[in-house]
Formats: structure tokens, sequence, C-alpha cells
């Protein structure tokens, strides 16, 4: 039920045809994070929002696609980050596989920062992550860290807390 109604809000603005497509895990991983900026609230409320992609690049270029298919080119930027970046114009960081030394590193950078981070690696969110893509057979969900995301100071709106497979 709650991932029908985030495929819902997630297609939406796709066009009837569309519909009948079938969709890749990694293209609807890819909905998933160009959308959750419309469920989250920071104190600052910023007018295009910064969605940065660091990593070895398993999403990146399908992110950039489906922004462009949504056309959200003014709401959204979107900008590659690596190791040694600095984090804190993000509102969202999607960090694509990294080793477990690296991924410290990064979380360790923006732990104070109102960043959401975002991944689809294993065991995100017990290294201090905030929502992580969880892929199960044919299904895709999220397992959200909301006290992470509160201690942060951002504010998860209740409508991507019931999509969630999991909350902690």
């Amino acid at each position: 039920m709650c991932l029908n109604l985030l495929l819902f809000v997630v297609f939406s603005e796709h066009s009837r045809a569309d519909a009948d497509r079938s969709y890749t895990a990694e293209y609807i991983q890819a909905l998933y994070v160009v959308r959750l900026h419309q469920f989250v609230y920071w104190q600052h409320k910023p007018k295009m929002y910064d969605l940065c992609i660091t990593g070895p690049d398993d999403l990146g270029a399908t992110l950039v696609q489906v922004a462009a298919t949504l056309n959200l080119h003014k709401q959204l930027n979107i900008k590659q980050k690596n190791l040694v970046s600095d984090f804190s114009e993000c509102e969202v960081l999607y960090i694509s596989k990294y080793s477990e030394f690296e991924l410290s590193q990064i979380l360790y950078k923006i732990k104070e920062l109102p960043i959401l981070t975002v991944s689809n690696t294993d065991k995100f969110l017990e290294r201090g992550g905030m929502v992580q893509l969880q892929t199960n057979k044919n299904t895709i969900g999220l397992e959200i860290n909301n006290t992470k995301a509160q201690v942060n100071n951002i504010r998860l709106s209740s409508k991507l807390l019931e999509m969630a497979i999991t909350i902690k």
C-alpha cells in the first residue's frame, strides 16, 4: 500500500504512455532520490535544492536523466562531488558505493550539517545515514533513520515516513 502511494506520487507527472513502460530498479531508485526533497523540511527553504552525488557513479547519470524527464531543472541542481569536496551546499547527498572507511569519512565530515543523506549501500543507516534505498526481489523501498534526521535539524514529512519499510 505505502509503496503504491509513493509510486503514484513519483510517477504522477509522467504521461499516460509512460505508465505502460517497464522501469528498471535503477530508474525507480533515481525517482525516489530526485523526489525526496519534496518530503523534507529544512530550517532554511532554498529556492533551488542542491542534490549532490558522490562516489563511483552507479546512479548519477540516471538521476540527471530522471530530473530532466520530470522537468525539475527549476527546483533541483544536481552536482557531482568527490571525497574531498565541501558538502555544505548540499540539501540532499546521494552517496554511492564507497569502502566502509571512505563512507565513514564522508558521514563524519557532514555529521552536524542539515544534509539529508541517501544511499543504497548495505547497512547505511547503521553507519549514520538517514535514508537507505532497499531492494528486495522486485520491490524497492525506503528505510529511514528519522532520529538522525531530527538531530541534524531535518524534518521528514509524515507521508515519507508512512512509505518507509523501517523507521529508526
